[in-house]
């Protein structure tokens, strides 16, 4: 199985021992991957919370390991298009369920959705703007954070 981290799976497995322990026995066995849209993120968020040494240094070797995905490219900037359209109830071809109305979903979150639509991967993540994806352009699968913490 193939998994697309959100930025937020690399946080919790950054702070919490239980779920580093779920992630290295559950998920560490499958082809992991993140978009360098998460590697912008954890940048900016280490700028902005003066990460010291040790937890800088966790970010670049765990994330070494991982597939890095580019948005830099025509199916990546399609999908982003195409999930942004429909999460706004504007996709002709496939409209949002009756039960589901329009939504905003930050832009950074829809580079991270068309990356795992692209790579035909399951998101996992704690975020649950992403569930009116689900079983739609790629699988999610949403933990409990507070269940790690």
């Amino acid at each position: 199985m193939r998994y697309l981290l959100d930025t937020n799976i690399l946080l919790l497995r950054m702070k919490s021992p239980a779920f580093k322990q779920v992630f290295d026995e559950v998920y560490a066995v499958h082809t992991l991957a993140i978009s360098v849209v998460t590697l912008g993120e954890l940048e900016a968020l280490g700028v902005q919370n003066k990460w010291g040494v040790q937890k800088l240094q966790f970010v670049e070797d765990f994330t070494a390991s991982l597939l890095k995905i580019d948005i830099n490219n025509q199916p990546t900037i399609k999908a982003y298009g195409q999930i942004d359209a429909y999460s706004q109830g504007k996709l002709p071809h496939l409209p949002l369920p009756p039960a589901l109305s329009a939504r905003n979903i930050g832009k950074n979150d829809l580079w991270i959705a068309a990356a795992a639509h692209v790579i035909q991967a399951t998101l996992l993540t704690t975020d649950k703007d992403f569930l009116h994806l689900d079983k739609v352009f790629f699988d999610v699968e949403l933990l409990d954070i507070r269940l790690f913490l």
